[in-house]
């Protein structure tokens, strides 16, 4: 199963979202902004990216520039805990495949 994280706001989430349709390609959807992720799902995350933080924060955002926070220094829970309370500062859309699916 696919899984695509958006926000409501997001032209490039529409855009996924219509390309996946126009493909007829099963996804399950989760507006971030809406329902907050879980730690194991920002884990999740984190766990399919080779490039770590550079390849998930939006450094652009409102959110990530209000927070005005080091990234490097913050502990992986540090990190985690952020995200979790500030769902925003991730890029959208967020597009992931179970391992196992095919």
């Amino acid at each position: 199963m696919i899984h695509l994280y958006t926000s409501s706001s997001c032209a490039s989430c529409r855009k996924a979202k219509a390309w996946l349709d126009k493909h007829q390609i099963v996804y399950k959807e989760k507006n971030i902004s809406a329902e907050k992720l879980t730690i194991d799902e920002i884990k999740n995350i984190f766990r399919l990216t080779e490039d770590g933080t550079d390849e998930i924060i939006s450094t652009t955002s409102k959110a990530f520039q209000k927070l005005n926070v080091d990234f490097d220094s913050l502990s992986v829970q540090e990190l985690y805990k952020i995200i979790k309370i500030n769902p925003g500062i991730l890029r959208k859309p967020l597009l992931m495949m179970n391992p196992g699916c095919k």
